[in-house]
């Protein structure tokens, strides 16, 4: 069979074309040049986390809310990559969300040495009151 019909011109073979027209990584798909929408949910819901992962720094206990939501957005972002989307939205979201958890993790564990260090020297300052006495 021809691949090409001389009345109604090319005819479509059910072959897929890899280039850059067509595939997982284009604006548009050559067969019915469509935007490309594959991984849109997972990319958005990566900016909303890591929206929210950088919100959560300014929170009391919400370094490490930070750090799991960031973790989760990140995931998410891996999870549009892989679906083909390549849009600004899987970019910041992907930016925001390894901000959210690198910092929310810093701020997470020091504050655990603080309190930390604290309790030990209000333990250390306890029983030097009690052998003084």
């Amino acid at each position: 069979m021809s691949d090409y019909n001389y009345n109604n011109g090319p005819v479509y073979t059910g072959e897929v074309v890899d280039d850059k027209y067509n595939g997982p990584g284009s604006e548009y798909n050559i067969n019915n040049n469509q935007p490309n929408n594959e991984g849109n949910g997972a990319a958005t819901a990566s900016l909303v986390l890591g929206i929210l992962s950088v919100l959560a720094w300014f929170l009391g206990y919400g370094a490490i809310i930070s750090a799991i939501l960031g973790i989760i957005g990140l995931i998410c972002a891996s999870v549009s990559k892989k679906a083909g989307n390549t849009s600004g939205v899987r970019t910041a979201g992907f930016v925001l969300s390894l901000l959210g958890t690198i910092i929310g993790t810093i701020i997470f564990l020091s504050c655990l040495a603080c309190a930390i260090t604290s309790a030990g020297l209000t333990g250390c300052m306890a029983l030097e009151m009690a052998t003084e006495y």
